[in-house]
């Protein structure tokens, strides 16, 4: 779900990044249509899907469930297909700005009514089976009030997880440019302080946010607590508070949100806490705490940052050739040329189109192949992020944790002399394994940004009785770190140089 909120938000960023749609606004009524009759179409189709899926079980199908599942994601997926055709095709984004103006966020909000209307009504209409698989059994027809509970569940804790904090990245880095546009139009100091300024603001606002859009509160004063602020307490993290994340029972998760220790929340899903047991909850929450001891967060961004930089400067020769293959849609004719000789101008403004082409032709080249690269590359890093934090989680468990005691050995009398024990690895790996179990994923189902469970178990087991402070995935994570970092300095100062030379 992540990448499908991600891809929606995209639809309404590409546009800003090619300059405008690839052809020009289509008039009204067809945008119009193009924009919400897929949608509507697709909503309908999602009602049928669930009474196949409902006629299935009355046959005693028992992959009715799984069927249902995967009919949902592609009509899902769908609906942001549609959106991008109707946004980049048709200039739909345009066409809601000729109504409600350019103010930040709320042109692109409104864009995306369509494919979000959709994506809802295919919750609303699987609903039943939804209810079915949190346990309700169906002994009389699904109340429009419990239709409406499940399917708000649904968009606070798939659709604003990660739609918030994009839509509010957008918002301020619009608002920013506005800002720097009217008061420092040359720009100078103030246009250099904006972005991070911008980031800053969205470091401190967005957790505080999200806690609240999401349905959070505090976890309770207890033994469960205790033991989970020890573990805050041994690798001294700081944060703002412990919070349950109230999901109905559909989600076995836990996640950190915030980088700034005033700022930053440790979440727990009621369903984890009601269905992991106490060493997996260590083992959990460990894993969450590698993620803010190893600063993946902030890592991560600086590292995104200098790979998109240096895509877009290597992007930049091959768009180039892209765009000379590529017939201008003015070809040159020699009776033309020597028609527009007599005359003059016309001849020059044959060229500057067949230019004008080839150079939107070259930025459209560099940008696919730039969101292609950091697409890329953001899997990959955010996977070995993912398996660092595992190896923390077996780290610490190995060495002061609750299964050290129990079953890894005397404790060790230095960080030097500790080993990873069989004993952390089992609880990691047992965690994970119930984690995919209780969210109905298969083990060996790939991950985009953390990889297969069964892959990261393999990778925890080949850290047993290794020195701690000596693991391989350590030593990748800090070449990805200081590669990102390099990257970054190549492309600040390639630009500094742009910008002295002009």
């Amino acid at each position: 779900m992540p990448l499908l909120v991600l891809a929606l938000v995209a639809t309404v960023v590409l546009p800003g990044l090619l300059g405008g749609g690839v052809v020009e606004p289509q008039p009204v009524v067809p945008t119009l249509l193009v924009a919400w009759v897929p949608c509507l179409l697709i909503a309908a189709a999602a009602f049928l899907a669930e009474w196949l899926a409902e006629r299935g079980l009355e046959q005693g199908r028992g992959g009715a469930l799984h069927v249902l599942r995967i009919r949902l994601v592609t009509l899902q997926w769908l609906a942001v297909a549609c959106q991008m055709v109707a946004v980049v095709g048709f200039g739909w984004l345009d066409l809601v700005r000729d109504w409600v103006g350019n103010v930040p966020v709320v042109d692109e909000a409104v864009a995306l009514v369509p494919p979000l209307a959709a994506i809802t009504a295919c919750w609303w209409a699987t609903s039943p089976m939804e209810s079915l698989l949190r346990g309700h059994p169906r002994t009389e027809p699904l109340g429009w009030r419990r239709r409406g509970s499940i399917v708000l569940g649904q968009v606070r804790n798939q659709l604003a997880l990660i739609g918030a904090p994009a839509l509010l990245a957008l918002g301020v880095s619009e608002a920013v440019e506005l800002v720097v546009v009217r008061v420092a139009p040359e720009g100078g100091l103030l246009a250099l302080l904006a972005t991070p300024a911008a980031i800053l603001l969205l470091v401190v606002v967005a957790p505080t946010l999200m806690v609240r859009v999401l349905d959070t509160t505090s976890l309770e004063p207890g033994p469960l607590r205790r033991d989970l602020e020890q573990i805050l307490a041994d690798n001294r993290v700081r944060l703002r508070d412990i919070r349950v994340w109230r999901t109905g029972g559909t989600l076995f998760n836990g996640a950190v949100m915030g980088m700034l220790a005033p700022v930053r929340y440790l979440l727990l899903t009621d369903a984890v806490l009601a269905s992991i047991p106490s060493e997996g909850l260590r083992a959990i929450v460990a894993h969450e705490v590698g993620h803010i001891r190893r600063r993946h967060l902030p890592w991560l961004v600086l590292v995104m940052a200098g790979t998109i930089g240096l895509c877009s400067l290597l992007a930049e020769p091959p768009a180039r050739w892209i765009a000379e293959q590529i017939e201008p849609e003015f070809p040159p004719d020699p009776a033309f040329d020597r028609l527009a000789a007599a005359v003059g101008a016309p001849i020059l403004a044959a060229e500057e189109t067949r230019t004008a082409d080839r150079r939107a032709w070259a930025e459209i080249a560099a940008g696919v192949l730039v969101i292609t690269s950091t697409i890329l590359a953001f899997g990959w890093v955010s996977r070995r992020f993912e398996r660092q934090a595992d190896a923390f989680s077996a780290q610490y468990l190995s060495v002061v944790g609750a299964t050290a005691v129990a079953g890894g050995g005397p404790r060790p009398t230095s960080p030097e002399q500790a080993v990873v024990t069989p004993a952390a690895v089992l609880a990691m790996c047992r965690a994970l394994g119930q984690v995919a179990d209780l969210n109905g994923v298969s083990p060996t189902a790939p991950s985009w940004r953390h990889g297969s469970i069964q892959r990261r178990q393999r990778h925890l087991v080949a850290l047993v009785s290794q020195p701690i402070l000596r693991l391989p995935i350590d030593r990748q994570v800090a070449l990805i770190k200081w590669s990102g970092t390099v990257a970054l300095v190549i492309v600040m100062s390639v630009e500094f140089v742009r910008l002295t030379a002009a």
